[in-house]
């Protein structure tokens, strides 16, 4: 015996696939012999099978290495933040600024000294926010928990399995005292 793993995905697609195939085949046979039938089914149902397969395996392949791809722009883009200790959101649109005539046709307006004012008490990265992981981690973990009633709570997403499963022990004994 052995275990294959397969995607839920790609699985469900083929369930799906063999009961239109078996309603197909069910009503193509009513107006057929048992043996026209049969013949049928042997000479034909497998290319359609194999050919089906190969369509959505195909897909599946596809769609799977394009997300894949834009996981990994996403995070580079996040992993590209830049350390400014000191510098205030005005500092960063100043910059902005100064670098959109090279990359327009058009001179670009001036900024809004109030906007300006109001930005420069704002640091330009919130302290906790450098780098967050849910920008660059390669594997993040959820925490939820189902009451009772079926309510499904997000605890949490978190860098490992253990503060995961903390959380979710945390909330599990808030909930245990809160019963009785």
């Amino acid at each position: 015996n052995f275990e294959l793993m397969l995607p839920q995905v790609l699985v469900n697609q083929l369930h799906t696939m063999r009961q239109i195939l078996k309603k197909g085949l069910e009503d193509y046979g009513q107006n057929k012999t048992e043996d026209e039938l049969n013949t049928f089914i042997k000479a034909k149902v497998p290319e359609i099978g194999a050919r089906t397969i190969k369509h959505f395996t195909d897909k599946y392949i596809s769609a799977r290495d394009e997300v894949e791809k834009d996981v990994e722009t996403m995070k580079a883009f996040f992993r590209s933040q830049k350390d400014m200790p000191g510098k205030t959101k005005a500092d960063v649109l100043k910059e902005i600024w100064a670098e959109l005539p090279k990359h327009t046709d058009k001179p670009v307006p001036p900024l809004d000294e109030e906007m300006l004012a109001e930005l420069a008490e704002e640091p330009a990265i919130i302290e906790g926010e450098f780098k967050h992981s849910w920008g660059t981690a390669d594997v993040l973990y959820k925490s939820e928990a189902i009451d009772a009633f079926g309510m499904k709570y997000l605890l949490g997403v978190f860098e490992t399995k253990e503060e995961a499963q903390k959380a979710f022990a945390d909330w599990n004994a808030e909930y245990e005292k809160a019963r009785v």
